[in-house]
Formats: structure tokens, C-alpha cells, sequence
């Protein structure tokens, strides 16, 4: 039994020593003193059911070797005034010293093997080399950022490769990088995948754009349909191919799911996409976002969840996966068979998305989502699910990056009602997991290193909600060494015990690893991890793990399965000891890479040629740092029972350099820059190199007869910019970067004036100073004294030149200056004569002239003003009328 008492802004666990008494009387002694007597709440009796469950192994499946893990999008993400809430190097950077201990407070615990980047509606306007959007001026002309989150200062940093490389290998995921073909050019999205190799961080995966689909005025622009996304996006998978470093990396391109109210665009897309898809082999798989919507209590936020109310809502996941299952998913798998391709899908953004509903943030949604996420696996075609997303507010994030993460949500679980316009709402803890990120770091942790999946028959349990879905779903996972790691989560309001003899041959509680997650309240479960440590008086600490989910019964060990909760099971036998995974196959002399290891008992690992360092244990996860000591071959051994890894290390790269003029004056002649390395300085001579540039590749010079990777380059940069070229054997990988420094802006005097003869011009520039170590000066060709702005009253038609130097440099704009003779004493509006009128008593269809316009023809022989009143009758009252010629 466990006894809550609601504080007024937390549920506090009081725990219990003893109860005694029957169903009619008795009592219950609680361990912490009552200091508050406002909401109580007492867990009650609930009937039990006992099941045997079974295997489908007819629907046994392989799994791919990265299969779960975050979009992490919304590192790059700012507040409204452009102040950054948290980048790469943040993450790396933030420790928590606890007990002795450094963790990375944002990414401990986490057993994803995928991190999407930069993902989301982002990556269709990232520049790769700064981790965050292209300057808006940059973009093409008209285009604005529509989320003043995107408008970011220039002088960004700490979303570079190098800094994701490093949270990334601590964790042993690895990089889905999705490419911008909107705003962006291929040779420069090439240059991201040298500068990652350089880094370590492994090409795996590429998704060319994200929900081109949409009706995005910008996306209609580039792409006004499906086959002008498709050519362009088979152009690129082909180029990428071509390369011998990306031959065996994998490219997808963007699908769609549909409702009903979708537009026609996305509700065509997917057929679309496949038609273009026939005969193409160098595109991998499809991409599809699947989002949920509810909204189960009418637009009111007033109540709470009931177990039927929290029944129905977990039902939409279900009903969800029947529905792709039968339309979008059945699309592509019969594409598969009928033109013999095998195209994957990934899922690279899944999520509850409903403000008006009770269960957006509580443990339901938790519950929810690992439903989607486990739902995928039933379709073999699927081999990646990325959650929408990492760090966020209450809607979406698997960990909170505020304290007021439910800010913006109307309807939440909330034990008390309150205004849902409150600003904030219900206190959060930055850094902390919510109660969805609870919920899918189950997923994780049970998929991780599994090879394949069977699905779990209950048969025996109850419906859910009326239909015909059992409330208990599971999944049995063998990993590479032979071990079966399950999940089973209970969606409904019965409790069940099951007997997992048809599971495992041995059940002995001393054999498992059992992790069940529960909630104290399932309607109002919140935040915070789901650790069971010593109560804290101000915890907000609503989900809890318990380590004795077991129950014996006769000579039978049976697994408590609660209402609403999720276990998973690890073996703890002599082959599951040791789960081993290296961040990279492949590196070169001078880095080193990461061994983690996940185990549950003592291990002792070993490698040649290469020093192994603990750098990091958190629960049963031990992360090693890996330096060779020589390049080859280094086999790594992490216990004496487990299968060895295999790194290989090549020489490496050294002795490139980048050379070149420094200083560029707009105007001037383009100018050459060249890469080189030192001959038998590193690598391998006998090795075909290639260059890139970034940016400005493609732009090469004429001696490498214009072939796109060349090691020489021509560029007229319009502003200061650095160039950088990568080189690579077809091995390892390097870059240097040169800046040059353009001393003047290019500015513009406007638009050529008319003026009336005696009058006096004020002319000014619009330059703006790039250069703030100097002072530019300013010389007028009308020899007036320089300066930034000047007034002249000339008698005749004139050109005027502005010449601005700043150093080396000098920029000039003309502006031509028209005399005109002007009318005068004439008031009113101008108006001119249409070649058809209803004139004299409607001047409705006449149109109005500019002020240059009216002048001009007043300045011409024989020209006169007539005047009409507001009825269209010829006045003679300039004040009162307005003209026409």
C-alpha cells in the first residue's frame, strides 16, 4: 500500500511501516509525519489475473544495428531576443559532480543509438558549419524566418561537428544527418560529411530535407511538386554514391503520411515519391513523421483522467498503428516486392501532438509513445524510430530544458485545476527526464544491441477500452550474444501476473535484471527520473523504479506487471555479461574513439596496440576512452567471454597547408586559393586524394579542368569569409581554413533622382563599416569636402560618384541626377486621365500619377491642369478638386 499526500505544489510519498486490518477495518502506519492535510490519496485493492504468455516466432524479425534514438534539433534553439538555452558545447560541457562522479547531466543514462541532426523544420535553413540557421540575409531574396527562434546572431558558436563528436561517443550513438536542399547548394552539404569523417563522427546516414510536403510558400517555390523534389533529391543520392567513402552510406528521402485533412500535396506525396522511386538503387529508404492528435475531452481542461479516459487515450496509438499498417507502410512494402527493392523506413519523428488533452505530458502520454515505438517493430521495412525530441517543454521533450516546460500547454494533468493561461503552470526541472523520456528510455535500453525481435502473445489478457487490441503488448529481444531481453507494458486497469516459462527456460528472480517503471497516480504523473533514491522533501519525483517486480507463487516465480506501467527484463547469465559497442570502425592516427560497455557484473577489457582509460560509469554502463598506440589493426576484448571488436587505424593525413591572397577588393579580379600537403607526410602517396570547399565549391580553378575536387579554387568573396578545404585519401581525413578579409562593403546611393531646377539635394551613403580597425574615407566627385553625406543645388543634369577606401580597398556607386522644371501652385491630388472615362460626372475610373510623373508632364509645352470637383463637375477651385491632364 502507499500512502500520497499533495503538499499543495508536489505529491509527497509518505511511505508506510505497517497496515493492518480486513476489508471493513483497519489502519495504516505511515513513516514521515503529516505536516499538511490537504489531498490524500491510498492505493486500493485491485483483482489480480494470472497469464501464461507465448512467442510468435512466425513473426520473428531482424533488427537493424541502429534502430532508437532523439531528434536533437532543438540544441540550436533560442528564445525570442536571440539568447541561446543550450548548444552541443553546453552539453559537453555541463557536469554534474555527484558522489564523486562527473556526469553529462543532459545525456546520462540514455541508450538511444541515433541522434538526428539538426533535424526538423531547421535543417531545410542550417549552415553545417555553425550548427544554426543560415543568416537570414543570406537567404534568398523575399525569404524570412517565420520563428524569431531562427533569427540568430552571427557570431554563433558550440553547435560545430567537433562538439557533437564528443556527447555522441559518449553515449555510442551515432549521426542521422538530414541535408538542406532548400536553401543550401550540394558541394556544401558534401563538405559536412568530410568534416565529420575528421571528427569521428561516423556517415552513416543522410536524410536529403525534412516535410517538403507542407504548404510552405518557400517549399512551393524550390519544389512546386513532387518530381522536382525527387530529381533533385535522386541527383544528390547518386553524387553522394559516387564517392568511395559514402558508397555504403545510407540515403533517404522524404515520404509522408496523410489524413484526411491534409492538403492534396501530402496526401499525393507518397505515391508519388514511390513511382520515382523504380529503378533508382542509390536511395535508401523513406522517411515518414507520424504524429497523434486526440484531444479526448472536447476542448475542456477542466477534470482529470479516469483509467477508462486513460484507456481510450492510450487506444489512439493502437488504432494509429493499425491505420499505417494499412495504408502508408502497405504502400511501400508492395512497392518492395513488385520492383524487387527492399527501400527501409524511418521514422524520424514520432509524438504525441495535442495541447487540448489531459494526457499531453502526464505518464499516459509516456505510455503512449512506447506503444508508437514498439508498434514500428511489427513492420520489418522499419529499421529507424527517432522521438520528437530531446531537449523541450513538456508537449515533446524526453527531457525538460526549463522549469516551466508546461508553459504552453492548455490541458495537462494537474491534481488542481488551475488557469490555463498561468504562466508555467506546473513546475519542471530543467535537465530532468519527463515522464515521456521516462517512458521511451525503456525502449532504448531493451533495443539497444539487439539483433532480433519476437512479438509476445497474451493470450487470456483484457481488451482495451472495447476493442479488440489486448491491453498487454511485449516484445522478446536477442542481443549478439545470444541473451533474451524483454519488454512488456500493461496499457490498461488490470494487474496481471505472468508465468514467462514459455519465455525463458530458467525464471529465477536472481537471473534478471528487472527495471518496472509504475506511477503513483497515473493521471497526474508528471516529471522527474524514475530513480528510487532516498525521498527528498521538495522531490516532484512521480514515477519510480522498483527492483522486486517478482512475486512467488507455490514454486512458481510469476512478474508483476501493474496497471499502466512497463517492465523490462535483462538476463543476468554468464553471456550477458558484457553488451560492447565501439563509436567508430574506422579511425585515423592522432584521434581515438569510444568503447561502451553496458554490464551487470565485473569485466576486465583488453586490446592491443591501444590504451584503454574509464572515463565515465553511470549505473550499468562503463564508457572507455580507446588511443592507439600504432596504426593497423586493434583488437579490442571487453571480457573473456565476449566476442572481440575489430578497429582499424590508418596513417594519417599531415602537412596541409592553404595558400593565397588574404585581402580581397570587391570589383577586382577573382582570386586563387591552393591546398597542399607535404609529400609523404601522411597517408598514402599511391592514394587518389580529393578536395572540397566550403563553401564555394564548384568554382574551381581551370587547371584542375574545372573537375569540382580540386585542390585550387577561385573565389570574389563579397565579405570578409573563410574558405576551408578538406582532403581525403579515401581513408582519413583533414582541413585547413584560410580567411580573406574584404576591407570594404559594396553599398548602393539608391535610385537616380528627379529635381526640380534651384532645388538643393542632400545625397548620403548606406555604407556600413566591415572594418572597424580603420577609418574608411569618403571622396565625392563633385569635389565637395569628404564625408558621408553631401548637398548639392545643381543647374543642370548630373552624375554623382561616391568612391569609399578602407585600407588597400576602394568601392565607388553612381547616382544620375535629372533636372526637371516643376509646376507650381497647384494643390490637390494628381490624377491621370484614362484613355476611357465617364467624365464629367464620375471620376471614378481615373487613376492617380507619382509626384515624378505629375511633374514631368508639367513640365511639357502645351500641357494644362484641369480640375474636377468630387462629383466629376469642372471647378476652378484647386483646393477643392483634383486634377487631371
Amino acid at each position: 500500500m502507499i500512502l500520497a499526500n499533495w503538499n499543495g505544489s508536489i505529491w509527497k510519498d509518505l511511505g508506510r511501516s505497517s497496515s493492518t486490518g480486513n476489508a471493513l477495518i483497519g489502519s495504516i502506519t505511515n513513516l514521515s509525519t503529516v505536516a499538511e492535510f490537504t489531498y490524500f490519496t491510498l492505493a486500493s485493492v485491485a483483482a489480480m489475473v494470472t497469464l501464461t504468455p507465448t512467442l510468435d516466432n512466425v513473426k520473428t524479425r531482424t533488427m537493424p544495428e541502429d534502430f532508437f534514438g532523439y531528434n536533437g534539433n532543438n540544441t540550436i534553439k533560442s528564445d525570442d531576443d536571440g539568447v541561446n538555452l543550450q548548444s552541443w558545447e553546453m552539453i559537453r560541457d555541463h557536469d554534474d559532480n555527484a558522489n564523486g562522479i562527473t556526469l553529462k547531466k543532459y545525456l546520462r543514462d540514455k541508450y538511444v543509438t541515433l541522434m538526428r541532426l539538426p533535424a526538423g523544420t531547421i535543417s531545410n535553413y542550417s549552415d553545417w558549419r555553425t550548427g544554426y540557421p543560415i543568416y537570414e540575409k543570406d537567404l534568398p531574396i523575399g525569404w524570412k524566418y517565420r520563428q524569431n527562434a531562427y533569427r540568430l546572431p552571427m557570431n554563433r558558436t558550440g553547435n560545430e561537428f567537433q562538439f557533437i563528436s564528443d556527447n555522441l561517443s559518449r553515449i555510442g550513438a551515432r549521426p542521422i544527418i538530414a541535408f538542406n536542399l532548400l536553401s543550401s547548394v550540394f558541394y556544401y552539404e558534401l563538405a559536412s560529411l568530410y568534416r565529420m569523417n575528421e571528427v569521428n563522427l561516423p556517415v552513416k546516414y543522410i536524410e536529403l530535407g525534412n516535410e517538403f510536403y507542407l504548404s510552405n510558400d518557400q517549399y512551393y517555390e524550390v519544389f512546386p511538386s513532387v518530381d522536382s523534389y525527387m530529381d533533385k533529391a535522386i541527383e544528390w543520392a547518386e553524387d553522394i554514391k559516387q564517392i568511395a567513402a559514402f558508397e555504403n552510406t545510407k540515403v533517404a528521402v522524404v515520404g509522408a503520411t496523410a489524413s484526411e485533412g491534409s492538403s492534396g500535396r501530402q496526401r499525393l506525396w507518397l505515391d508519388q515519391v514511390l513511382n520515382r522511386l523504380r529503378g533508382v538503387n542509390s536511395v535508401d529508404a523513406i522517411t515518414l513523421h507520424n504524429y497523434i492528435r486526440i484531444n479526448a475531452n472536447g476542448n475542456s481542461c477542466v477534470g482529470s483522467l479516469a483509467n477508462a479516459g486513460l484507456e481510450s487515450f492510450i487506444l489512439a496509438a493502437f488504432n494509429n498503428a493499425y491505420e499505417l499498417q494499412h495504408n502508408e507502410l502497405v504502400k511501400i512494402r508492395i512497392h518492395n516486392i513488385k520492383d524487387s527493392f527492399d527501400k527501409e523506413v524511418w521514422f524520424t519523428e514520432f509524438n504525441l501532438d495535442d495541447d487540448l488533452d489531459l494526457g499531453t505530458g502526464t505518464w499516459a502520454h509516456g505510455l503512449l509513445n512506447t506503444i508508437m515505438a514498439l508498434k514500428y517493430i511489427e513492420s520489418r521495412d522499419v529499421t529507424k524510430v527517432i522521438s520528437h525530441t530531446m531537449l523541450a517543454g513538456a508537449k515533446y521533450g524526453n527531457i525538460f530544458e526549463n522549469d516551466d516546460a508546461f508553459r504552453f500547454i492548455e490541458c495537462h494533468g494537474y491534481p488542481i485545476v488551475v488557469n490555463p493561461n498561468q504562466i508555467g503552470g506546473i513546475p519542471t526541472l530543467p535537465i530532468e527526464k519527463s515522464a515521456l523520456g521516462t517512458a521511451l528510455d525503456a525502449v532504448a535500453y531493451i533495443t539497444r544491441g539487439s539483433v532480433s525481435a519476437t512479438p509476445i502473445l497474451f493470450n487470456g489478457a483484457n481488451k482495451l477500452a472495447g476493442s479488440d487490441f489486448d491491453e498487454l503488448y511485449g516484445w522478446k529481444f536477442e542481443d549478439e550474444y545470444g541473451n533474451d531481453n524483454s519488454i512488456f507494458v500493461n496499457t490498461g486497469t488490470t494487474g496481471y501476473y505472468l508465468n514467462l516459462t514459455n519465455i525463458y527456460s530458467t525464471v529465477n528472480p536472481s537471473l534478471f535484471n528487472a527495471k518496472r517503471i509504475v506511477a503513483f497516480n497515473n493521471s497526474y504523473v508528471i516529471t522527474q527520473d524514475a530513480v528510487n533514491t532516498i525521498p527528498q522533501l521538495n522531490s516532484t519525483q512521480y514515477l519510480y523504479f522498483t527492483d522486486n517486480p517478482w512475486k512467488l507463487v507455490g514454486p512458481t516465480h510469476l512478474l508483476h506487471i501493474p496497471a499502466f506501467s512497463i517492465v523490462v527484463l535483462k538476463p543476468l547469465t554468464a553471456n550477458a555479461t558484457v553488451n560492447a559497442r565501439l563509436s567508430d570502425d574506422v579511425i585515423c592516427e592522432g584521434t581515438n574513439t569510444i568503447l561502451t560497455i553496458e554490464s551487470t557484473s565485473s569485466f576486465t577489457p583488453t586490446a592491443t596496440n591501444a590504451t584503454l582509460t574509464q572515463i565515465e560509469h553511470i549505473n550499468d554502463r562503463y564508457i572507455y576512452s580507446v588511443i592507439p598506440t600504432s596504426t593497423g589493426t586493434i583488437t579490442i576484448t571487453p571480457c573473456s567471454s565476449c566476442s572481440t571488436l575489430q578497429l582499424q587505424v590508418y596513417p594519417n593525413i599531415t602537412g596541409f597547408t592553404v595558400s593565397g591572397p588574404t585581402t580581397y577588393c570587391p570589383g577586382s579580379a577573382s582570386i586563387e586559393l591552393e591546398a597542399s600537403f607535404s609529400a609523404g607526410s601522411g597517408g598514402s602517396n599511391t592514394l587518389d586524394y580529393s578536395y572540397l570547399w566550403a563553401p564555394g565549391s564548384g568554382l574551381v580553378s581551370s587547371t584542375c579542368n574545372n573537375t569540382p575536387m580540386c585542390d585550387k579554387i577561385w573565389v570574389a568573396p563579397k565579405r570578409t569569409t573563410t574558405y576551408t578545404a578538406y582532403v581525403t585519401d579515401g581513408r582519413c581525413w583533414a582541413s585547413q581554413s584560410i580567411t580573406v578579409t574584404v576591407p570594404v562593403n559594396e553599398f548602393d546611393l539608391g535610385s537616380d533622382i528627379q529635381f526640380c531646377s534651384g532645388a538643393s539635394i542632400t545625397l548620403s551613403s548606406s555604407y556600413v563599416d566591415p572594418n572597424t580597425s580603420t577609418t574608411p574615407t569618403y571622396q565625392w566627385s563633385t569635389g565637395t569636402p569628404s564625408g558621408t553625406s553631401t548637398t548639392l543645388s545643381p543647374s543642370t543634369n548630373i552624375s554623382v560618384t561616391l568612391t569609399i577606401t578602407d585600407g588597400l580597398c576602394s568601392i565607388s556607386d553612381v547616382i544620375d541626377l535629372k533636372m526637371i522644371n516643376c509646376c507650381t501652385g497647384i494643390t490637390g491630388d494628381a490624377v491621370a486621365e484614362p484613355s476611357i472615362h465617364n467624365f464629367p460626372n464620375s471620376i471614378s475610373n481615373a487613376y492617380y500619377i507619382t509626384t515624378e510623373e505629375f511633374a514631368a508632364a508639367c513640365s511639357t509645352a502645351g500641357y494644362s491642369i484641369k480640375y474636377f470637383d468630387k462629383d466629376g463637375i469642372l471647378t476652378t477651385n484647386s483646393s477643392k478638386g483634383q486634377a487631371w491632364k
